[in-house]
């Protein structure tokens, strides 16, 4: 990565990830290990079976997450062989399909794999695209997506659950809601 307001993003996202798998995990486990399970309405139970499917779903897009952000720091630069003309300022390649690439001084946009110097001045360079990562690539951005959407879809309805035990409680006499 290039800089650090980039590294500092990926950092980030990963600490989110983290954040939401974690409280997925904990309001998983905390509500099956409490009294509403055993003393739930049917309909209720079936709710805490989705918002609990939910959650691990979350989950699972969290561990998908995490692994694509690491395939996409971690990868080594893919190559796309493209060709171009070196103008007669050495400060940008104008490429075969009409694309004009600048070279910055700290950062180059192609790596330069073959150069051929032509009778009349100019030069033919042969370049690997450099594809730099980037946070709001698919893979990351379905995968967070994924997890986030589970995430608040399963807090609702455990929140519902929750408010509907509260104050609609099964009577303990009859037995019926």
């Amino acid at each position: 990565m290039n800089n650090w307001a980039d590294q500092k993003a990926f950092e980030f996202a990963s600490d989110s990830a983290k954040h939401f798998m974690s409280l997925a995990v904990a309001i998983l486990a905390l509500s099956a290990a409490s009294n509403i399970v055993k003393d739930a309405r049917r309909a209720i139970r079936g709710a805490l079976a989705i918002s609990w499917a939910l959650y691990t779903i979350s989950f699972l897009f969290g561990t998908w997450f995490l692994l694509a952000l690491t395939a996409t720091v971690g990868r080594e630069v893919q190559p796309n062989a493209v060709e171009g003309m070196l103008d007669a300022a050495p400060a940008t390649i104008t490429m075969s399909n009409g694309t004009r690439l600048a070279f910055h001084s700290d950062a180059t946009p192609v790596s330069v794999t073959k150069t051929n110097h032509l009778p009349n001045g100019e030069w033919i360079v042969v370049a690997k695209a450099i594809n730099t990562p980037s946070i709001w690539s698919d893979n990351l951005r379905i995968a967070m997506g994924g997890e986030l959407l589970a995430f608040v879809f399963g807090t609702l309805i455990i929140a519902v659950v929750f408010i509907v035990h509260v104050l609609w409680p099964r009577t303990a006499d009859t037995g019926r809601s």
